[in-house]
């Protein structure tokens, strides 16, 4: 499927912090074309993935925003982020909310550096990034992340 114009993703405004898995939004795309770009709004608990067959066009972007103001600043890696997970090539992430950037390979831009999972985190399954507020500062956490669910705190 092909999108020419931006393409906005709405997280069920019920999900909450200490949602159940089974209450997660999930959203997957797969082979499709974003030539106006995607933005996903929300606070808590969704997965929204980019199959690998995925494409972005010139100067698109997938744009993570708050549904209720001010509630990343609150947000700690024990939360359950909006998490956007990639699989294919190209994709460039801008946000002022805390997210999770979740890779499975790819090369990916988030808020105008580039994330190597190769470089990164050969090792594991998953490069994950997460986007959270200390203050008034967005601070970045990188996570090797296993199919088995274990978490590694990478430099």
């Amino acid at each position: 499927m092909t999108f020419d114009k931006m393409v906005t993703v709405t997280v069920d405004p019920a999900s909450t912090r200490n949602g159940e898995l089974q209450l997660r939004s999930n959203i997957h795309f797969d082979n499709c074309a974003f030539n106006g770009g995607l933005t996903v709004v929300g606070d808590y608990h969704a997965m929204i993935s980019l199959g690998a067959d995925c494409t972005f066009g010139e100067g698109c972007v997938v744009t993570c925003k708050e549904a209720t103001e001010g509630s990343s600043r609150e947000m700690t890696l024990d939360d359950n982020f909006v998490k956007v997970f990639v699989s294919c090539e190209g994709v460039t992430v801008e946000t002022e909310s805390a997210i999770g950037l979740v890779s499975t390979g790819p090369d990916t831009v988030l808020n105008g550096t580039t994330y190597s999972k190769a470089e990164i985190a050969p090792d594991v399954d998953y490069l994950g990034v997460y986007s959270t507020y200390d203050g008034d500062t967005m601070t970045y956490t990188k996570l090797g992340i296993g199919n088995d669910d274990s978490v590694v705190f990478l430099d």
